[in-house]
């Protein structure tokens, strides 16, 4: 608003110009604030890019859908968005699902569905039935949710002896689309 509020009130080229300085300024931090949520984000809960897919297409599509996210209702097509821009191999393995941070009470509601029909389903295996029952719980008591089941069986892994303990991992568990190092990942881009 600032920026506007400059560039509105700026007579002639001199102010002009520093006006549009503070709009550069203003546009930057707001892709830093894109960068942040979308990718950062991204890599953070270990989604990373799918298999074959080239890390910049990544990193594009993300900062294409960041604007999306933050509008609130709309932030659900971000998905599908993302998926327009993606690359044709990629698109197939792009999944859809309500996002957490900007449409909770619709996100929950599906998940709780989808927990229920699994714990229905007898043919499932029994660990992911357990989850299932754990989320509708956890869900129901106010309390973490998706951490736990990316963390629980990772620490189990560790203690088995099949991983070794790192920090990374204990915050996206097994995710194979996480990058071993958030931070190194960026650098390389």
């Amino acid at each position: 608003h600032p920026a506007m509020v400059a560039w509105a009130n700026a007579e002639g080229w001199g102010e002009k110009a520093t006006a549009a300085l503070s709009a550069g300024h203003a546009g930057i931090m707001v892709l830093g604030i894109w960068t942040v949520l979308n990718v950062l984000g991204s890599l953070l809960e270990g989604r990373g890019p799918e298999d074959g897919e080239d890390a910049l297409e990544w990193l594009k599509r993300k900062l294409i859908s960041a604007p999306i996210i933050q509008i609130p209702l709309a932030s659900e097509l971000a998905p599908f968005v993302e998926a327009a821009v993606a690359e044709d191999e990629i698109k197939g393995k792009l999944r859809f699902s309500a996002s957490e941070r900007s449409a909770p009470a619709i996100s929950s509601a599906i998940r709780i569905f989808k927990n229920i029909g699994l714990l229905a389903d007898e043919e499932r295996e029994d660990s992911r039935r357990f989850w299932a029952a754990y989320e509708v719980a956890a869900m129901a008591l106010g309390l973490p949710v998706a951490q736990p089941r990316r963390t629980v069986p990772y620490l189990a892994d560790v203690v088995a002896g099949s991983e070794e303990l790192k920090f990374w991992p204990l915050i996206y568990g097994n995710n194979p689309t996480a990058p071993d190092n958030p931070g190194t990942f960026l650098e390389e881009q």
